[in-house]
């Protein structure tokens, strides 16, 4: 080979190196692993309520740790049942947040998201601190929901399997 093209490969081999470096230290880093989704733990809650546009149910543990379904009518309810819907919703991964000014920069509302007068479902838990009342929206693209906290004006995007649970 000439010492010409020998030149010319290096360089431009030094600029595909170059670029590849700046590539990589502009990237965003990935996230971590998701993190839970309630800030609440499951084992406190002694009130759960689901709500949706036809149908409403709350129910209560009482002090011997038992059950009991309180709205739309006083009735004993299936332990199992909620254990299940518990421990799904502790199981719940937070994958995405995104933020009030995300959303403005989209164009988009709380309702194209399906979190604001009308969500899929409207979940509260209560425990002897807290309440906490999250809605569930629309799907999400990355096969998850759409979700928001009542407090906060942010839309999650979180793991799916929950409305799979509820009655």
């Amino acid at each position: 080979m000439r010492t010409k093209t020998t030149v010319t490969i290096f360089v431009f081999a030094c600029i595909l190196l170059g670029l590849v470096w700046l590539m990589q230290t502009n990237a965003p880093e990935s996230s971590s692993a998701p993190s839970r989704l309630l800030p609440v733990e499951i084992d406190t809650v002694t009130r759960l309520r689901f709500a949706c546009a036809s149908f409403e149910a709350e129910c209560e543990r009482n002090a011997g740790g038992d059950w009991g379904i309180v709205k739309p009518f006083k009735s004993r309810a299936n332990a199992a049942a909620i254990d299940r819907i518990l421990r799904t919703l502790g199981d719940l991964q937070r994958m995405e947040t995104i933020t009030a000014g995300q959303r403005h920069g989209r164009g988009l509302t709380l309702d194209d998201y399906g979190v604001d007068k009308k969500p899929r479902m409207q979940i509260t838990l209560g425990s002897s601190r807290t309440n906490i009342t999250i809605m569930i929206g629309r799907d999400a693209l990355d096969d998850g929901d759409y979700a928001r906290f009542t407090s906060e004006d942010d839309v999650l995007t979180t793991t799916s399997g929950l409305l799979a649970v509820l009655p």
